[in-house]
């Protein structure tokens, strides 16, 4: 969860870092701090929403779904418009399927994480993906660019639910997919007669 009302005017939320004292640490035998030799995780690609489908789920309740056309692993970054209210709380949830509404599959469950094998209290018992893939974003009233750290989802569709009526509906504009790994340059590639093997 990302409270934005909690930042002020230029600040973060981030907390200074602490000088690691490498002789005590070594005496604890916690070891050496040293660089990685891989190259980190980050974002590899941007990818554009192909379609957003409102759907009314009860009574005036609307969520929508966002369709990425592709399944991948990383996070989404949202536009957050200034007309959105302070307090306001979105709450985005991320899927490989969807339901036979066409909804998230995990709809049904908030802030819960379901035990292997899926079950129906899951919203899904087809053996599915039951991660809890849920984030949660509540605005300051103003606009921002906003994505989740230290996480990342399995996903294709994203269902974008708290969006108020008073403010104009998302667009395919609203959302970008981040498509996160490990940023390790291309050495080579291998291509087969046999395209099934492409």
């Amino acid at each position: 969860q990302f409270d934005a009302g909690r930042l002020a005017a230029g600040s973060s939320l981030w907390s200074p870092a602490t000088l690691y004292n490498t002789s005590s640490n070594q005496q604890r035998g916690v070891g050496v701090l040293s660089l990685h030799s891989m190259p980190p995780v980050g974002v590899a690609d941007e990818v554009d929403p192909v379609s957003v489908t409102p759907i009314q789920v009860s009574g005036t309740a609307v969520v929508y779904v966002f369709d990425f056309g592709v399944n991948m692993a990383g996070v989404v970054r949202m536009s957050i418009p200034a007309e959105l209210p302070a307090g306001t709380r979105l709450v985005l949830r991320f899927a490989e399927i969807l339901s036979a509404n066409g909804t998230s599959p995990h709809k049904q469950v908030q802030n819960t994480y379901c035990s292997w094998p899926c079950s129906s209290s899951c919203g899904q018992d087809d053996g599915g993906n039951c991660a809890n893939q849920t984030d949660v974003f509540i605005s300051n009233g103003q606009a921002m660019e906003w994505s989740p750290f230290h996480t990342y989802h399995g996903f294709r569709y994203m269902q974008l639910e708290g969006w108020p009526g008073s403010v104009a509906a998302p667009s395919v504009g609203s959302a970008t997919a981040l498509s996160i790994r490990s940023l390790v340059d291309r050495t080579g590639s291998v291509q087969f007669q046999n395209k099934l093997l492409n």
